[in-house]
């Protein structure tokens, strides 16, 4: 039986691959999926978005068994929260960012927002690039959700 060309492979799904591979050659797909990353993803947002995650797995240690401790959907309150307008209400009534936003899920030192600036007339905004970042944060953290979601799927869990 011949097998179906299902296109080229993506560097989520080394990665994928990568976290239930023997350690010896976890690496090396590791390895494999950021020099894909590097070469076949544009500085898009889906780029953007995942380089974040593998910051955070690499970098921060939010690897899937922690994102799987997560019971009560907090990867996706948390992503909710980045990705809250500067001026939305829920988010703009802690200016100047002395607490977090309602429903952020996680101590007050979790909570890392862009650098919020006086505009001087009273006004505050945020600089795109810091925009940009935040909204990166809300991304990954929304993709860590879904891959949460799916591994309870492939368990047989109906309600989350």
């Amino acid at each position: 039986m011949a097998e179906h060309d299902m296109g080229p492979v993506t560097p989520q799904e080394l990665l994928g691959i990568s976290e239930s591979a023997p350690p010896e050659i976890a690496g090396r797909i590791r390895r494999a999926a950021d020099q894909l990353a590097a070469t076949e993803c544009p500085p898009s947002g889906a780029g953007r978005i995942f380089a974040e995650r593998l910051r955070q797995v690499r970098e921060e240690g939010y690897h899937w068994q922690r994102d799987d401790a997560y019971t009560k959907q907090e990867l996706a309150m948390a992503a909710a929260c980045y990705a809250h307008p500067l001026h939305e209400p829920r988010r703009s009534e802690v200016i100047p960012f002395a607490g977090v936003p309602f429903g952020w899920p996680w101590e007050l030192g979790e909570w890392k927002p862009g650098a919020v600036h006086d505009g001087g007339d009273g006004d505050v905004g945020m600089a795109v690039g810091e925009r940009i970042r935040e909204l990166e944060k809300a991304g990954a953290l929304v993709a860590a959700e879904i891959d949460r979601l799916v591994r309870l799927q492939a368990q047989g869990v109906q309600i989350v």
